[in-house]
């Protein structure tokens, strides 16, 4: 804990914005990855068929999350005039927590799901919870200007994770035993370190003051259906495939839509540090906004096209060895998938425009209107066509969104050229 001592103690200005960028750099790079490097310990370690259960498995916990992290992260981070109170972020905490696990029980319980299967679910649910822990505190620390704090916690957080699962399931074959064993270990390392670091940034503590929570439940309640939708339409090929098709067929999509998560990392590494000229733009000088949107969305093509040839040459190769599976028959599913990635990066960007428009709720209406097409025709399609169907679906879907946003950013951009 030295290193963590020297962190928290530095007081360079320069020196804590370079450990912040390198820091959270590396740990969204490890944040994509993750489920990735536990897939390909169960594929290459266990069986076909597990690592089909895990794949919905982590799909649940991820759409749990969004309940129980309830999009508190940015409004926390941000809050900088101090109107609510660590506590109040931790009372609604608790709050949201409550409801991931209710919901985590429902997916986990009442989807037809034999008991080891459903067991498996819940149990790698549980493991995430700690994620909704983690985040909470790491919010405190970014709001007093120690991102770099944050990220070097999130990274050992992560690192100690894929190597206690790692370690355990190649010892016991078992994923409720490792989910469960392994995430009472993280959850226990979580509450460990943040109690040992946090009266460094909350002197003060102050009772969850019940009129607050309210307020903030308010605030969040909007990003947090959003974020729920979001979730849950891109992977709804994942769902179709897991109530009509095979847990094998599970893993071979999973592996194949693992690429098309490189796609939206160097997207958003590449665009993110203009989020603030870009509102900046947006209030002053129309022109250079629109440039500067041309100028993200070639990036992002450039990027997919990269991506798209080396996996045409490489990819299906690479996947089989590293996952050690042969997947030499799927080359037109991945076509999809990794034009399918282009696409959702390019909707990542064009939600951040929303935002800077301040037209964020729209996103609202784009992912319940897509949803309702998706699942009009995924069924269909995907038990006619198995996974080259779910491919299209993930392509036609992440299409969509990205058409939707467009069209809303024109037509607010059109607003102000008039206006």
């Amino acid at each position: 804990m030295k290193v963590l001592d020297r962190f928290v103690n530095e007081t360079d200005e320069k020196k804590i914005l370079k450990k912040s960028a390198i820091l959270n750099s590396i740990a969204g790079v490890i944040s994509s990855t993750f489920v990735s490097i536990l897939l390909m310990v169960i594929t290459r370690t266990g069986s076909i068929e597990l690592a089909g259960i895990f794949s919905i498995a982590s799909v649940i916990a991820y759409q749990c999350l969004t309940i129980g992290s309830f999009a508190t992260y940015n409004v926390q981070a941000s809050d900088l005039k101090r109107e609510f109170h660590f506590n109040d972020y931790a009372g609604i905490r608790v709050i949201s927590i409550f409801l991931m696990m209710c919901l985590l029980l429902f997916y986990s319980f009442c989807s037809g799901y034999d008991l080891n299967k459903a067991w498996i679910v819940f149990s790698f649910g549980l493991f995430k919870m700690s994620d909704i822990v983690d985040d909470l505190f790491r919010a405190e620390y970014h709001r007093n200007h120690r991102l770099d704090v944050a990220s070097f916690i999130l990274v050992g957080r992560y690192l100690i994770a894929i190597a206690l699962f790692s370690f355990i399931f190649i010892l016991s074959k078992n994923l409720l035993f490792t989910s469960l064993l392994s995430g009472f270990i993280l959850m226990f390392f979580t509450l460990w370190i943040h109690r040992k670091y946090l009266v460094y940034f909350v002197k003060e503590r102050i009772m969850p003051r019940f009129s607050k929570i309210f307020d903030l439940g308010q605030i969040l309640l909007p990003l947090t259906i959003s974020n729920y939708i979001r979730m849950y339409v891109v992977n709804i090929p994942k769902y179709t495939i897991d109530l009509y098709l095979s847990t094998e067929i599970q893993t071979y999509y999973s592996i194949l839509v693992m690429p098309a998560m490189i796609i939206n990392l160097l997207a958003e590494i590449i665009f993110a540090p203009f989020i603030p000229r870009l509102a900046e733009y947006w209030e002053f000088d129309t022109l250079l906004f629109n440039k500067m949107i041309v100028r993200q969305l070639l990036m992002i093509l450039g990027i997919t096209g990269c991506t798209v040839a080396g996996g045409w040459i490489i990819g299906l190769d690479l996947l089989s060895l590293a996952y050690s599976v042969d997947l030499s028959s799927y080359m037109v599913p991945l076509f999809f998938l990794l034009s399918a990635g282009g696409f959702n990066a390019a909707s990542l960007f064009m939600s951040l425009v929303l935002t800077v428009q301040r037209k964020q709720k729209a996103t609202v209406v784009i992912y319940f209107i897509i949803t309702v097409i998706a699942l009009m025709i995924s069924k269909s399609v995907v038990l006619n066509f198995g996974i080259m169907g779910a491919s299209f679906i993930y392509l036609l879907i992440c299409g969509m969104n990205f058409i939707g946003f467009l069209l809303i950013v024109m037509i607010e951009i059109n607003k102000k050229l008039r206006g």
